[in-house]
């Protein structure tokens, strides 16, 4: 592809070490763990939608394209990782960090300024595993709240109605500079028409707007003769003419329309109004709330705008900046409603710090390592992921409005016009639908690939307006405030099923097992390549019991096949006829394989298929050896054992002989339902055995 020419990121802080540290010790992990090659795919994407309603703006999208491009570690970075990492941290890491590039990175994203669905992945990620572990934290950073103040600020222009100004003044109450220029940019994409931040007018070319604060009413006081000098009217051939009387002549035929005394209104107040007015009269939008709003502020401001419309100039409108914000604004709407409609929003603090919602609450999951689904599993339904490397699609109907979005696994033929396709809930299997969709457009286009930009970055001007056509595009219901209809967000059969394939997958390391250990060998310390157990003078010891899956996860009835790799350390001296069992158990019964050596591995090592009873004696009920015997270079330093369990049937082979398979047949089957734990024990009395890692995978089979 080629290169499209981008624009540089504006933010000095937005670089690596934008992250937490748990990003960097968990790539130290993976290095030096050999994964530095492990490609993978991880998924950017939303639980919920935020404001209690039923869709969101995405935004954030060309900081995070920007972020990858320039994603290197500096000297400087290096130093001060070295004064915080531990001192064990082996310097080929460093080196690791400082050689990182992104040209094997590829970036997949929505459009900013798409109207988008919790579950649909917005920015899909994939390269090297430690990598993208690395931007997670701040591509999770640039995407939330950019997406939240976005979306806000749609909200507020759907209340608002699109004929009407919206103007952000909310600078001075956002989180800081940097969360300042942000609102100003997302609230402008979400909708407004401007901002009061100059900055941000100068950064991103965002029309700039403002008004007046407190202290420039305040300064005017009722003691003071007015004297706000004379206006030039829009007709050039009038001359100017003193603005104050007109101001009054309008105040006194105002304030009977609004039930208001003229001695009401506060005289000070009015005059700030009319010499802000003289200042700026193409621009004048006033700050009502200085003293009372409806008795005051509402009718000295009707008074200067509809003096400014003798003059030929249009006021802008009020600002309100504090109080009972919604009942005020409708009650001056109320009131201005009597001789006219107010067409123009200011508004600051609700807007840019999201007080309904402080946080969005995207998350950054990893769905595939090396082409294989990887899932993570909760007892809470929202926090299930749906596993796979994905497109997405979005489905219109004959009027032109969107109707859905399907997720695809892509290797998947995408839906096409005019035919029917079955569209699933992801998490509920009766809840399903044929669609004939009249339009069909796909969801994601590449950013970032081959280290090159390769997707246009619009300007904000063209992505605001994306927001706007966008919205016009879904019925009514799901942009309502009041109980929005909730957009559907659907899998394909295919890739639900792969959803419902993987249960669990987990690698556990020495630091993983020591905390589920019993009989740790008290003379070998815990390192991170093994750790050791040494039961002592005690038959049918339980070395580890780790939960995996909660119980009422799974169906009874369901198929089920269960993996487990074992890697041995061969190398600490176990004694004859060691034996180890592994398996699962659902809390009673206990199903997996027995395994022993003959001479410290050096000779045969039978592998036995084994059904007990739960923390009792595993080996109660041996079922028949598995065949054909392992040869004579049979060396198990690691075990994959496979647990077919609806078909009552499992097999065990090394991988350093590359070809021992053998099966055994089982007489029962567990209760799924119970939960299931991963179970490790000893046969004999003196015995020793180093567990370099276990890695286990469960996964339903629906074949």
């Amino acid at each position: 592809m080629a290169a499209v020419e981008d624009r540089t990121n504006s933010n000095p802080l937005v670089q690596p070490l934008l992250t937490d540290l748990y990003q960097i010790t968990m790539a130290y992990a993976y290095w030096k763990s050999g994964k530095v090659l492990d490609n993978a795919v991880f998924d950017l994407y939303f639980r919920k939608n935020p404001f209690h309603g039923e869709f969101t703006v995405f935004a954030g999208l060309e900081e995070c394209v920007h972020f990858v491009r320039n994603f290197k570690f500096s000297d400087s970075d290096i130093s001060y990782l070295k004064t915080i990492l531990p001192a064990a941290v082996e310097e080929e890491f460093y080196k690791f960090l400082r050689d990182i590039d992104t040209r094997k990175v590829t970036l997949s994203a929505m459009l900013e300024g798409s109207i988008v669905f919790p579950k649909i992945p917005l920015i899909r990620v994939e390269g090297p595993l430690p990598v993208i572990q690395l931007m997670e934290t701040t591509l999770l950073n640039l995407v939330n709240f950019a997406s939240l103040v976005a979306t806000n600020a749609a909200r507020f222009r759907l209340a608002a109605g699109w004929n009407k100004s919206l103007i952000e003044f909310g600078l001075r109450r956002s989180q800081g500079p940097d969360g300042g220029l942000s609102a100003s940019k997302y609230c402008y994409i979400g909708g407004f028409d401007g901002t009061s931040n100059v900055l941000a007018g100068k950064l991103y070319g965002i029309p700039v707007k403002g008004t007046q604060a407190h202290a420039f009413i305040t300064s005017f006081t009722p003691d003071e003769l007015p004297s706000v000098g004379t206006l030039q009217p829009t007709d050039k051939s009038k001359e100017p003419r003193d603005f104050y009387p007109v101001v009054l002549d309008w105040l006194k035929k105002v304030c009977p329309v609004l039930r208001v005394l003229e001695s009401e209104v506060h005289v000070g107040e009015l005059a700030a109004f009319s010499a802000y007015a003289v200042a700026f009269p193409e621009t004048f939008l006033a700050l009502v709330d200085t003293y009372d709003v409806l008795r005051s502020g509402i009718p000295g401001f009707s008074a200067v705008a509809l003096a400014l419309n003798d003059f030929g100039y249009r006021a802008i409108g009020v600002r309100l900046d504090s109080g009972d914000l919604s009942y005020i604004s409708l009650q001056i709407r109320k009131a201005l409603e009597k001789g006219h409609a107010i067409d123009s929003f200011g508004i600051g603090t609700h807007l840019v710090t999201c007080q309904k919602q402080p946080a969005l609450g995207c998350v950054f999951k990893l769905v595939e390592l090396n082409s294989d689904a990887r899932m993570k599993l909760s007892q809470d339904i929202e926090k299930v992921t749906i596993p796979g490397k994905k497109e997405a699609f979005r489905l219109y109907g004959g009027d032109g409005r969107a109707l859905l979005d399907l997720m695809l696994r892509c290797n998947e033929a995408p839906p096409s016009p005019g035919k029917r396709v079955l569209c699933r809930h992801p998490f509920d299997e009766a809840k399903r639908a044929y669609v004939c969709p009249s339009h069909v457009e796909a969801l994601y286009h590449v950013y970032w690939k081959d280290g090159k930009i390769c997707s246009p970055l619009p300007p904000l001007s063209e992505i605001k307006e994306r927001v706007k056509d966008s919205l016009k595009r879904f019925r009514q219901d799901h942009l309502r405030a009041l109980n929005p209809t909730p957009y559907k967000a659907s899998c394909s059969a295919n890739s639900c099923i792969t959803q419902e394939r993987v249960f669990y997958h987990q690698t556990m390391t020495p630091s993983w097992l020591e905390m589920y250990a019993s009989y740790i060998d008290s003379s070998r310390v815990l390192t991170a390549a093994q750790l050791t157990f040494n039961a002592g003078n005690v038959d049918n010891a339980a070395l580890l019991k780790i939960p995996m899956i909660p119980a009422g996860t799974l169906r009874d009835s369901m198929p089920l096949t269960i993996e487990i790799t074992v890697a041995h350390d061969v190398s600490i001296g176990q004694g004859t006829d060691s034996d180890i069992a592994y398996g699962v158990s659902d809390g009673n019964r206990m199903i997996g394989f027995h395994t022993w050596d003959k001479g410290n591995y050096n000779d045969r090592s039978p592998c036995n298929g084994v059904e007990g009873v739960s923390g009792s004696t595993l080996t109660s009920v041996r079922l028949e050896s598995l065949t054909p015997k392992p040869s004579d270079s049979f060396y198990p330093g690691q075990y994959v054992l496979t647990l077919k369990l609806d078909q009552r049937w499992g097999s065990c082979y090394t991988a350093h002989d590359g070809g021992f398979v053998s099966t055994a047949g089982f007489n029962s089957r567990l209760t799924f339902s119970k939960g299931l734990t991963l179970e490790v024990y000893k046969g004999d009395k003196v015995e020793r055995v180093g567990i370099r890692y276990i890695k286990v995978t469960i996964i339903g089979d629906d074949a």
